[in-house]
């Protein structure tokens, strides 16, 4: 079986984000999750807090799949190994009209 992924450069990542603004800019996460609602995100951290919950960083990848984002996340960590990076979905993790019930049981 062929592999179909896609190598996704250093270069590339940062070209994509820097022609939207991004690198150039830190930002609060709440702000982020605004700009980017119902994507998925990978975020450089640049400040967190002292029980280290992310405060603020730049965005290096955006997608609206999970899996493109991920894949995008991981090759820029590659490229930057000591960067700090959150993932995560700007949006609701539940879909309207669905509940959700915990059962805590011993």
């Amino acid at each position: 079986m062929k592999n179909t992924k896609q190598k996704v450069s250093k270069k590339t990542v940062k070209q994509k984000a820097r022609r939207n603004g991004e690198l150039e800019k830190s930002l609060p996460i709440a702000k982020i999750r605004e700009l980017y609602k119902d994507e998925w995100l990978a975020v450089h951290l640049t400040k967190v807090d002292r029980y280290n919950n992310p405060i603020a960083g730049f965005v290096v990848a955006h997608s609206r799949s999970d899996e493109e984002l991920m894949r995008q996340a991981e090759e820029y960590h590659s490229q930057n190994p000591k960067a700090k990076i959150y993932t995560f979905l700007a949006g609701n993790y539940i879909p309207d009209g669905v509940a959700v019930v915990l059962n805590i049981s011993q």
